[in-house]
């Protein structure tokens, strides 16, 4: 659903229809092998399967789910399923262990496999097509998630990296790959690899089809490992897949959390909203209802309980299952959120990679899990970050993404001063070992000359490099020297080619700025209608600014027909989401807006409750805080 569609659903209160038919059949098989015998064991697939399993289940599914096989287990479990399978709507088969590549053939490792020879792999272990195959049969979709290869078990044989190409015996089937040819998939230092809590964090979102699913997955994993990671997967789909069906919410999750603590206000959501989001967009708001505390919060209210489940839940947020048990202990969801809350990541076991991550990850670099945070916020917390970030490395000296994390956490607060030499250091050699994020950051010192001989070719040269592994910062960076001409030479088109990618990639920046582009007239390079389009794609994925340029183009009706009732409403999405440039636009600037928008936004005001002054088309105090009070609460709640 894209967002114009999306926004005017919940603005008129449309209802979507999307829930599946109460005789679809959904099965999953959920199997986490981890506790190797005669080779290196792996930490994490019995907590992904166990967690996955029960977030299928969630959903709808029947669950088979399975830990630790030997090879007869595991073929008894795979034709159970593969019964179950045959006349099911959607079958899943979930896969976390070992797995190789034989001669273009797959084959996941049981625990007990004794693999001392290449000729041990088919007699000892599971080939994956035979299974593919099994459940061609019937009518449904066929979906597999494989979170393999996290290492080369068996380090003296000679195997090809990374797992074969599936063949994809009929429509709708997918098959997800946790990491693409010839890279590691990291078993990942908390509870979850990347790819299994990737996953966890998308699947309750309600209304999002699955291979968009799959998009947000991807970039949560390429921004978490800095593209040392990238998943893959091969589709024959040809329905759309819901596997969280009803309808999308309109806000994102920080906005609705930010709208919930405003209620009453909560000062322990204001707080949390904080610690999650240190650098959102409510951040100086949700201070100020801190400072100035008013009454308690309304716990009671209609509706206020089930959303703050939903909250915790498709958050998979630790702090707000207690949260929510502490204020609900005999709540509708109390039991579901007791079976939840020892798979989750809570305050007095958050691990040193996790740690390091939460406090100096990129904000360009933010996922649905880790907000990431600014240089002042990182330099207020510089000594846990690199001591948490120490520790990682060495913990896990394999993945250089730590290293990357370590150097700007080293480099925080140093604005006007030479970077230290160490992360300098670290830079260049997590860059060397493939890193896209000490690419960019590497580059950027190169184009300024701190701590580094000045060499803006070179700079350029680290964004091509991290452009190539699909690191939407570095399309970010590679875009705009190509149409500055910084670096090399100018090239507006070539320019727009790399912008295009890195939006694919799931830059919203680089999908912002390919919409300016579009509008300069001048350029030829694209339409308003085009841009229209880039803008709200844009802050459906996460630069919220584009929601007022999007009502700019329909207020000022260029070569787009000018539509002031949905540019007010653009305006009102950017007022709830955006860091303030939506309410500056409409109080500091509103003479820059025809009148006619100005009084569809009051209409909307007025419609909502909160605006009770003239429709006139001109701003004031009443028509600020009208707008202020869409900004804490949202638009109403109705039935």
């Amino acid at each position: 659903m894209s967002p114009a569609v999306r926004l005017l659903a919940f603005i008129l209160c449309l209802e979507c229809l999307l829930a599946p038919a109460s005789a679809e059949k959904r099965v999953a098989l959920v199997i986490g092998n981890g506790d190797y015998r005669a080779m290196q064991g792996l930490k994490n697939p019995g907590n992904d399967a166990l967690d996955v399993a029960d977030a299928f289940e969630q959903l709808g599914f029947e669950v088979i789910e399975q830990r630790n096989l030997g090879r007869d287990a595991m073929d008894t479990a795979i034709a159970q399923f593969a019964d179950a399978s045959a006349d099911a709507d959607i079958s899943v088969f979930y896969y976390a262990g070992h797995g190789v590549q034989l001669d273009s053939k797959n084959y996941m490792i049981p625990v007990d496999a004794e693999l001392e020879s290449l000729d041990d792999i088919p007699a000892q272990t599971i080939e994956l097509q035979p299974i593919i195959q099994a459940l061609s049969v019937g009518r449904g979709v066929r979906i597999f998630f494989l979170d393999a290869c996290r290492n080369n078990p068996l380090p003296g044989l000679t195997l090809s990296n990374g797992l074969a190409s599936p063949d994809l015996p009929r429509d709708n089937f997918l098959i997800a790959y946790s990491a693409s040819r010839g890279q590691p998939a990291y078993d990942g230092g908390g509870r979850n690899s990347p790819f299994a809590a990737a996953i966890l964090q998308h699947l309750p979102e309600k209304g999002e089809d699955l291979q968009a699913l799959l998009t947000e997955v991807r970039n949560d994993v390429k921004l978490g490992t800095g593209s040392l990671q990238l998943t893959q997967e091969w589709s024959t789909l040809s329905q759309q897949v819901l596997l969280a069906p009803g309808p999308r919410e309109a806000f994102p999750p920080e906005t609705m959390l930010f709208q919930l603590a405003a209620k009453g206000p909560d000062e322990d959501l204001l707080k949390f909203y904080l610690g999650q989001y240190p650098n959102g967009a409510h951040a100086s708001d949700a201070r100020s209802l801190v400072e100035s505390p008013g009454s308690e919060p309304a716990i009671s209210a209609p509706g206020v309980e089930d959303l703050l489940w939903s909250l915790a839940r498709t958050q998979r947020s630790g702090p707000l299952v207690e949260l929510y048990l502490a204020r609900y202990p005999d709540g509708g969801h109390a039991e579901e959120a007791k079976k939840m809350l020892p798979s989750l990541v809570t305050g007095d076991k958050v691990s040193p990679d996790i740690l390091c991550q939460r406090l100096a990850t990129h904000p360009n670099d933010a996922t649905s899990t880790i907000a990431g945070v600014d240089s002042s916020a990182l330099h207020e917390n510089r000594g846990p970050a690199i001591e948490a970030c120490r520790m990682a490395v060495a913990e896990f000296p394999e993945n250089a993404h730590y290293m990357s994390l370590l150097a700007r956490a080293l480099a925080a607060g140093m604005e006007g001063a030479e970077i230290p030499a160490e992360a300098v250091q670290l830079y260049e050699q997590a860059s060397a070992r493939g890193d896209a994020r000490a690419m960019v950051s590497l580059g950027l010192l190169k184009q300024t000359g701190n701590g580094v001989p000045k060499d803006v070719r070179g700079a350029v040269q680290l964004y091509q490099q991290a452009f190539d592994l699909h690191f939407p910062d570095g399309g970010v960076q590679l875009g705009y020297a190509l149409a500055t001409g910084t670096g090399i030479e100018k090239d507006m088109h070539r320019a727009v080619t790399v912008y295009k990618q890195a939006s694919l990639d799931g830059s919203a920046r680089a999908t912002f700025n390919l919409g300016v582009l579009y509008t300069e007239r001048n350029l030829g390079l694209g339409t308003d209608s085009e841009a229209l389009d880039l803008f709200l794609r844009a802050a459906d994925q996460g630069e919220r600014s584009g929601y007022v340029a999007a009502a700019k183009i329909l207020d000022g009706g260029y070569d787009v027909a000018r539509d002031h009732e949905v540019a007010a409403q653009y305006l009102l999405m950017g007022i709830s989401t955006d860091p303030g440039d939506a309410f500056d636009e409409l109080t500091t600037k509103a003479d820059t807006w025809s009148l006619d928008t100005i009084r569809a936004v009051q209409r909307q005001l007025h419609g909502a409750g909160y605006y009770q002054g003239s429709i006139d088309g001109r701003s004031g105090p009443r028509f600020a805080a009208a707008l202020n009070q869409w900004r804490l609460l949202g638009p109403p709640s109705k039935s």
